[in-house]
C-alpha cells in the first residue's frame, strides 16, 4: 500500500533529514532567518528545513520560512515553484494533538532538550 498525505511527507522527511522532529525542536519551531534589520525572523508558518553545507557535506540544518529561504544567496534567481506549501508545522501540530500534548510527543519521538 502506498503512503499518502502526512505519512508520505513524514517518510520523505525522515529519508532526507533523519530526525527532522529534533531539528524542528532545536529551532524552537520558528524561522531562524535573519531579517534585514538584523533581528530573527521567527515566523512559524510555511517552514522548511534548510541544509547548510560546505559544498560536500551537510554541516547543519535549520528552519526557514519560504521568504527567508528564497532570499538566500544560493537561491537567488531560482524560480522556486512549489506545488504546495510546506506542511511541516501543521504535521507536527497534528502529531502533538494525537500524542496528547508536547511532552507526550517528545517522549514518543525521543526528542531531547536542545543543548
Amino acid at each position: 500500500m502506498a503512503l499518502k498525505g502526512r505519512a508520505k511527507r513524514n517518510y520523505n522527511r525522515t529519508m532526507r533529514y533523519g530526525n527532522w522532529r529534533q531539528i524542528y525542536c532545536d529551532n524552537d519551531g520558528m524561522c531562524q532567518g535573519i531579517r534585514e534589520d538584523g533581528e530573527l525572523c521567527a515566523a512559524v508558518d510555511a517552514l522548511e528545513i534548510h541544509e547548510e553545507t560546505d559544498g560536500i557535506s551537510v554541516i547543519s540544518w535549520k528552519l526557514l520560512c519560504i521568504l527567508c529561504h528564497c532570499a538566500l544567496r544560493s537561491h537567488k534567481g531560482d524560480s522556486t515553484s512549489r506545488r504546495y506549501a510546506s506542511k511541516l508545522a501543521e504535521d507536527i501540530a497534528e502529531e502533538m494533538r494525537e500524542c496528547g500534548g508536547l511532552e507526550n510527543w517528545k517522549k514518543a519521538f525521543h526528542i531531547r532538550e536542545k543543548k
